[in-house]
């Protein structure tokens, strides 16, 4: 039996995991939006960090977090470990996969993934056993995310190529630092300020590189949306979200929050984006919720063991 306290740290973790979703889905929607049309990926990444390192500004001036030691009480291994998976690589592959596939192909392939990958490795790297029911709602979350992917590939008249690539790469990385914040132990918000300080250095280190950054093409509306939604919407709350979901429910179940990103993705392309589901994505829908809801009732004897 659970108790209160049980409870109450599933519940939040329920809140967090369905908010970070939403927040999560509209960013494919958006990203797909900008990069075909008036912002390139190295201004996204610029806006998305800045915006995520003057929001926690205040926090790591205050507490003096970068220091010899590590960042925000990370050691050098963690911050190498967190800022190779779900820091700039995470995003770069994301918004060149979206420069070239449809937003319905990042939902698919970028998130899929995730929770398979996230129950290996948590297998591999943290010892975790899942139950019967957390496997059984894996697998049928997997069968609607698998309509959902039938309906991408035969609506968009976008052949399978390096784009979706990309997304794959981007899932196995968001799984890797998922588990790498509870091999490192480090909690939410640590977590999030080293992705930030790590991703704002790495783009600025990169630019002199890259093609000289243009916004010219973007109005002062748009800059201002994208400022807000990439960098303190997705990266910044999305992201501190999720990871409070992670440590509530462990990072497996949390990942299978990730595998609701493609109906809702997919549901919101339909008025933005033009990409309108057909039947065997609504199923998918269905399927995948059904699957939320036996995984995560799997585990809501064990609470929050973690």
């Amino acid at each position: 039996m659970t108790g209160p306290a049980d409870r109450a740290a599933l519940f939040g973790g329920l809140v967090a995991g369905a908010v970070a979703v939403l927040l999560w889905g509209s960013w494919s929607v958006m990203s797909r939006l900008a990069v075909t049309g008036s912002l390139g990926v190295w201004e996204l990444c610029l806006l998305r960090y800045a915006a995520m390192v003057a929001v926690l500004l205040p926090w790591l001036l205050r507490r003096g977090a970068v220091t010899r030691a590590g960042i925000a009480g990370v050691g050098w291994r963690g911050v190498l470990a967190l800022g190779l998976t779900g820091g700039l690589p995470f995003p770069l592959c994301v918004l060149y996969g979206l420069a070239l596939a449809p937003a319905a192909r990042h939902a698919v392939f970028g998130s899929a993934i995730v929770p398979l990958a996230t129950l290996a490795f948590g297998i591999l790297l943290l010892g975790d056993r899942p139950g019967r029911r957390q496997l059984a709602g894996t697998l049928v979350i997997c069968l609607g995310v698998g309509l959902t992917m039938r309906d991408a590939l035969d609506a968009a008249a976008v052949p399978l190529g390096p784009g979706d690539a990309l997304f794959f790469v981007s899932a196995l990385l968001w799984a890797g630092y998922t588990v790498a914040t509870r091999v490192h132990r480090v909690p939410a918000l640590p977590a999030v300020i080293v992705i930030g300080v790590t991703g704002l250095a790495g783009t600025l280190a990169a630019l002199p590189f890259v093609a000289p950054l243009d916004f010219s093409a973007a109005s002062a509306a748009e800059i201002v949306f994208h400022t807000l939604h990439q960098g303190v919407g997705a990266a910044l709350v999305g992201t501190l979200l999720f990871l409070r979901a992670s440590e509530r429910l462990g990072p497996s179940r949390a990942a299978l929050f990730v595998a609701v990103i493609p109906p809702v993705t997919t549901l919101l392309a339909w008025p933005v984006l033009g990409e309108a589901p057909g039947p065997a994505s609504l199923v998918g829908v269905v399927l995948v919720s059904i699957g939320m809801a036996i995984a995560l009732a799997g585990g809501a004897a064990r609470g929050s063991a973690r």
